[in-house]
């Protein structure tokens, strides 16, 4: 999957990286608008995810926000409101702060539902997506993905069965942790994105990065190992995850 790291994607530092990657969002966005009418992206939870999201909220005059459809890779099965909640996170960082309408950013949980059945109501708001050709599969201009230090991806654990999920674009999962319920998309969704961007920052991602680019564990592979792309996946770093080649 990754058989080099491309240095001018690694960068000093979580700001620099965010700067980076909020330009070239809003520049694929603003192409996809213009080909295509709207723009479809598929957010990531997490700490480097939300350095881009408060950049992107300071860029509101650079792009049509009404054009813009926001979706979740996965979720904490918690209220929006809840501090663990990707959605709130995305809400206070960026979505609170730019003129997208409400009925256009799509949460993956409220109160009151199971796991099971948010998935399958979330599976259904992904029918208005653009499809592939058989129909099948939505189709996301964006995929944004953080990465875990035991490569897991979105809330794709290793060991767990949603890693061999190819039927269903969402499903419900439990973290091997203890943690809360969890609803993810599944590997053919990402796999689909006409864009797929990682964006990895920290010290403790530095084994599992080094781990990806050695090519180890194929007999066993990471999560991220078992993705298959149709888009060349593209890299957001800063230099503590990466060791110096």
């Amino acid at each position: 999957m990754l058989a080099r790291i491309d240095h001018n994607r690694v960068f000093d530092d979580l700001d620099s990286l965010a700067n980076t990657a909020a330009i070239d969002c809003l520049r694929l966005a603003n192409d996809m608008i213009t080909e295509r009418g709207r723009f479809h992206i598929a957010l990531s939870g997490g700490r480097t995810p939300q350095r881009l999201y408060e950049q992107l909220a300071d860029r509101i005059k650079e792009t049509d926000w009404s054009r813009w459809h926001i979706y979740f890779g996965d979720e904490r099965c918690v209220p929006p409101d809840h501090p663990r909640s990707n959605a709130g996170m995305a809400r206070k960082a960026w979505l609170s702060r730019v003129p997208i309408p409400s009925s256009q950013v799509h949460i993956m949980f409220n109160a009151g539902n199971d796991p099971e059945n948010a998935a399958a109501a979330y599976a259904a708001h992904l029918q208005s997506l653009p499809r592939t050709a058989d129909g099948c599969w939505p189709i996301f201009d964006l995929a944004l993905m953080g990465l875990g230090s035991d490569g897991h991806i979105a809330s794709l654990f290793p060991h767990s069965d949603a890693l061999r999920e190819d039927r269903r674009p969402v499903v419900a999962v439990h973290p091997p942790e203890g943690e809360e319920w969890r609803i993810t998309l599944t590997y053919p969704v990402f796999n689909h994105a006409r864009n797929l961007w990682f964006l990895v920052a920290g010290s403790d991602k530095r084994e599992v990065m080094a781990r990806i680019q050695r090519g180890e564990n194929l007999s066993t592979p990471l999560p991220i190992q078992r993705l298959t792309p149709q888009a060349q996946p593209r890299w957001y770093l800063d230099r503590t995850a990466v060791i110096p080649s």
